[in-house]
């Protein structure tokens, strides 16, 4: 991650581009309580501690989620048939 060192806050906005995920993904888990934040004004400032906490967490980077949706696909090729069967008991 490119300039958090020196930092001790950041924007949704600047959150978003470090983590490669929308700036609304970011506002929301906000807004549900989620991750951490501090309101000045209209703008929610994330502390440092919370932007390493995010960046460690598979879930919300674009790689994770392509890395999952391959590992869906692998799974309704292999075993497709045997999961329709059983969505159908």
């Amino acid at each position: 991650m490119e300039k958090i060192e020196n930092k001790p806050y950041f924007t949704t906005a600047e959150v978003a581009k470090l983590l490669k995920v929308s700036r609304i993904t970011v506002f929301n888990y906000v807004k549900k309580g989620q991750v951490k934040a501090d309101k000045m004004g209209k703008t929610y400032l994330i502390p440092k501690g919370e932007v390493l906490r995010l960046a460690e967490r598979g879930d919300l980077t674009k790689g994770r989620r392509e890395e999952i949706g391959r590992e869906v696909d692998f799974i309704v090729d292999k075993y497709g048939e045997a999961l329709k069967k059983l969505g159908e008991e």
